[in-house]
């Protein structure tokens, strides 16, 4: 034996090293096989169960809730890893479970506020109110109408820039029409779309003389682009021009396309615009319409689902 102190040999059943003197334990070293077993950790279902959970995100309609349960699930197992003292593990797994779990409701987001506004304003103000400020989904369908109204802007800002192009090259602006000559005619007669004034895409063989329209010949935009509001997928935004001026316009965050009654600015839009007085005009801006007594113009203040249109008019 020897001193674990000064490394000096020890007699047999000593107590006291005889060179430092330090007190020695009596305590014999376990041996190798006296030893306990090391135990490796267990994996934390929760965050198997997490990482699962966040995954199904895709399911649709119940996606969102169990990418919610996901993270939930995840937060509670980072938890308990912790508490464990190294016999849990998992943590890989539950942070991976959070983070794909966030993701899925961020990308979830959109469509679900879409599709509960489409059914909000289906319903009667008595019942769509009450459910929007108890459940929450006030804020999230502001959030994404706000970016809704924000791109259509920017759409009929990027219109409105190849109209005065056209007008440079042509001396004056595209001709508009609706139904079957429409750039909404793929719609058909039973879509909002299809009836709404907008740019023309087809000559009559009975007329005479060229036609050109904002995309042919001349490409002063590559494409018509679409209204984030149209219910019918691909519609454009609607025009209109009295040859001195135009004014374009998205069915707004009321997405009335197919209720004849809630149209704000068509079919009577020639009545609503005249370029031959200062636009906007008070009429746009205070005025109902004659069809449904709703606005013409969307007002954000008027809360989540209000009536009236997002337009851009030459000024």
């Amino acid at each position: 034996m020897f001193c674990p102190k000064c490394g000096g040999e020890l007699g047999e059943g000593a107590r006291v090293c005889p060179k430092c003197g330090a007190l020695l334990s009596m305590e014999p070293e376990p041996s190798d096989d006296q030893q306990e077993p090391v135990t490796r950790p267990k994996i934390c279902g929760r965050a198997i169960t997490s990482l699962i959970l966040s995954i199904l995100f895709l399911v649709p309609l119940i996606g969102n809730l169990l990418a919610l349960f996901g993270i939930i699930f995840g937060a509670n197992a980072l938890i308990r890893i912790a508490r464990s003292r190294g016999k849990l593990t998992g943590t890989k797994f539950a942070v991976c479970g959070i983070i794909i779990g966030i993701l899925g409701i961020i990308m979830l987001i959109p469509p679900t506020a879409w599709t509960a506004r489409r059914v909000l304003s289906r319903l009667p103000d008595l019942l769509a109110q009450p459910v929007i400020r108890h459940t929450g989904m006030g804020m999230m369908i502001r959030v994404v109408t706000r970016g809704r109204v924000s791109q259509a802007k920017t759409d009929l800002r990027t219109i409105a820039t190849g109209l005065e192009a056209y007008f440079v090259d042509n001396m004056q602006y595209p001709a508009w029409a609706k139904g079957d000559q429409g750039a909404n005619s793929f719609a058909g007669p039973k879509a909002g779309a299809y009836h709404i004034h907008t740019f023309r895409i087809w000559r009559d063989e009975s007329e005479v003389g060229t036609f050109a329209t904002l995309t042919t010949p001349a490409a002063y935009l590559p494409y018509y682009l679409s209204d984030l509001f149209a219910s019918t997928r691909g519609a454009t935004y609607g025009y209109y021009s009295d040859e001195n001026g135009w004014i374009l316009f998205s069915w707004g965050p009321d997405y009335d396309e197919n209720k004849r009654e809630s149209w704000d600015l068509d079919p009577d839009v020639e009545m609503v615009y005249k370029s031959s007085i200062s636009q906007p005009s008070l009429t746009l801006l205070t005025c109902t319409s004659s069809l449904s007594g709703e606005a013409y113009t969307y007002d954000p203040t008027n809360g989540s689902i209000s009536p009236g249109d997002v337009y851009r008019v030459k000024q």
